[in-house]
């Protein structure tokens, strides 16, 4: 009876520690596919908008980022959401970059802070 009872304890502890990790990594995957969809959200505004709303956008990328961090770190084998991640942050860097460029190409119209694009003039000689 004892014999059975630590095989039972045994077995119980493994499904546990199986089912942990597995809810980690659904956690982690959840966590990451939020981070996506606020990337791809992002890129769908106007481009008038996300200027606008710059700072707000930019940090709420921060936070997004840092507990997708966190979340991939407590999965024992992350790699596959390693490689993802690292592909969703190579996506918004980019998408930064050409935003900044954009918001560099603007001008303030009034004090609303209304933005309009600089118009480049050509010398017709």
């Amino acid at each position: 009876m004892k014999k059975i009872k630590v095989l039972f304890s045994i077995v119980i502890t493994t499904v546990i520690l199986v089912s942990c990790k597995d809810t980690e990594e659904k956690k982690a995957e959840v966590t990451l596919d939020k981070y996506k969809l606020y990337i791809d959200s992002v890129q769908k505004m106007a481009t008038i908008e996300v200027l606008k709303n710059w700072k707000a956008i930019d940090n709420k990328h921060i936070e997004l980022e840092k507990n997708s961090k966190i979340a991939i770190k407590s999965v024992e084998n992350n790699s596959n959401l390693t490689q993802r991640f690292e592909k969703y942050v190579a996506n918004y860097q980019d998408f930064k970059k050409n935003t900044l460029a954009e918001q560099n190409n603007t001008i303030k119209f009034d004090s609303n802070q209304v933005k309009f694009p600089l118009l480049k003039h050509q010398n017709k000689n």
